[in-house]
């Protein structure tokens, strides 16, 4: 049985647990992008003025190549993991991987010189010392910087959690270390509250390991599929719990149970589209938004808006924001009652936008705020049930959908599978949409959905 407590009742650790190292990732990432375009933009600048004390008339042939050469390299060096987290850790491949990239921007450069013949243009001389200069710049400005980066990361470039479950461990160097016991979290639990814990308590983190005995392995392995953080098992059992790929820690090998489904940059382009979106979106449905919320509070007393607590990117619980359809004493603040055609809770207002969609456009605020994105796995109540069983105990991958975040539509909406869940199926075909969209997401496949969103606003399912 599943026991509802008052949201962060129970929270016994912060994210201030655990350091934020995405940010300090990002400054040394501009650190490193700053000290290449110095290394190479000075390079090529030095090199036109050297060249120009033996020439006759003043030549720009370096300011024409820096033009051309930085734009690759940079595309270069965004594209081979120049500026990746694995480079912060290791500064001889972060050294390797710009050098290689610089290579590539000087062989294009002159395949471009060689097919426009633009021998006017371009100074052999001015190519070679810039080219050579920057070479070497490079290499050295990125072993300057190193103690400063190592500083900064305070040892590592990621922040690793591991939770015993006991077991005795020889903690590594630049590891946190927590209890299974210090959590308060039983890996077989199924309660929505305790899940949202955990995720406070590894708020933050970019590998979560679990050491336990080989009995316990198959019950981590579920929860560390859910959560939006590479999550790993350290253990002597053998692959039976569905490992994609395996790891070192110290002399010990780790099976991989679960990578975070999206990168940084994916995350972060995501989310400067749904901000974009949801301002857009706000301003020009303004005047829809302040007719209902004046039409709601003509017809019945209450607030405008209905709050609900819904499960969000690993497993967190947020409040949505709709338009409230109801009569304020009826509302169903736990979402365990499925509205029926014909429900006397709703008011005439309501019963229109619902069946328009627009009780959803309240969530805009919710995108805005970064609980939810424009596209995702709709969130779920918490009491929502299919056929008289709770979500989770219904299919055991459903939590898998929670490793990114809940979405205004869906893929699952677009096909079709939206309303009440009368059935199991009901829920397992939402839920195979839902996975579809977490394995094979992309913003072009966003674009689609919201396109093909707007052919079912209206829906016979909505009452």
């Amino acid at each position: 049985m599943n026991v509802i407590h008052p949201i962060d009742a129970r929270i016994g650790f912060t994210p201030l647990l655990v350091r934020d190292k995405k940010v300090t990732r990002l400054h040394c990432y501009f650190l490193l992008a700053l000290s290449d375009v110095a290394a190479i933009g000075i390079s090529f600048v030095v090199a036109n003025y050297l060249v120009s004390l033996t020439a006759a008339t003043p030549i720009e042939h370096g300011f024409i190549m820096l033009g051309a050469i930085l734009p690759l390299f940079a595309i270069q060096a965004g594209t081979n993991g120049t500026y990746g987290a694995a480079t912060l850790d290791d500064a001889n491949l972060g050294a390797r991987r710009a050098a290689r990239a610089l290579t590539i921007a000087g062989a294009v450069v002159l395949l471009i010189a060689y097919m426009l013949k633009a021998s006017a243009a371009f100074s052999r001389g001015v190519f070679a010392i810039g080219f050579v200069a920057s070479f070497v710049l490079l290499i050295v400005a990125r072993k300057l910087l190193r103690p400063r980066i190592a500083r900064m990361l305070a040892g590592s470039a990621h922040t690793t959690i591991v939770i015993l479950d006991q077991v005795a461990y020889q903690p590594q160097e630049c590891e946190i270390i927590l209890t299974a016991g210090d959590l308060g979290f039983d890996p077989e639990t199924n309660d929505p509250r305790a899940y949202h814990d955990l995720s406070h308590a590894i708020a933050h983190a970019d590998r979560m390991i679990v050491a336990c005995s080989p009995n316990r392995a198959s019950a981590w392995a579920p929860v560390l599929r859910t959560l939006a953080v590479d999550g790993e098992i350290l253990t002597d059992v053998s692959d039976k719990v569905g490992a994609i790929g395996m790891r070192r820690l110290g002399d010990r090998r780790t099976l991989i149970i679960n990578y975070g489904p999206m990168t940084f940059s994916s995350r972060a382009m995501k989310r400067m589209f749904d901000i974009a979106f949801s301002i857009g979106a706000i301003l020009i449905l303004s005047p829809i938004l302040l007719g209902t919320a004046i039409a709601i509070r003509w017809e019945s007393r209450g607030p405008v808006f209905f709050r609900q607590e819904r499960i969000g990117r690993g497993n967190r619980i947020f409040r949505i924001f709709k338009f409230r359809s109801m009569y304020a004493h009826a509302t169903d603040e736990h979402g365990a009652t499925l509205t029926q055609i014909g429900d006397a809770r709703v008011t005439r207002v309501g019963g229109f936008i619902r069946r328009t969609s627009i009780d959803e456009l309240p969530q805009l605020f919710n995108v805005l705020k970064g609980d939810m994105s424009i596209v995702g796995p709709r969130p779920h109540a918490l009491a929502a049930k299919a056929a008289d069983l709770l979500y989770w105990d219904v299919d055991t991958r459903y939590r898998q959908r929670h490793v990114i975040k809940p979405g205004m539509t869906g893929l699952a909406q677009v096909r079709g599978f939206r309303g009440n869940t009368h059935h199991v199926e009901d829920l397992t075909n939402r839920l195979q949409a839902d996975l579809e969209y977490v394995a094979t997401w992309s913003l072009q496949h966003d674009l689609a959905i919201i396109f093909q969103t707007m052919n079912v606003m209206r829906h016979s399912n909505a009452y």
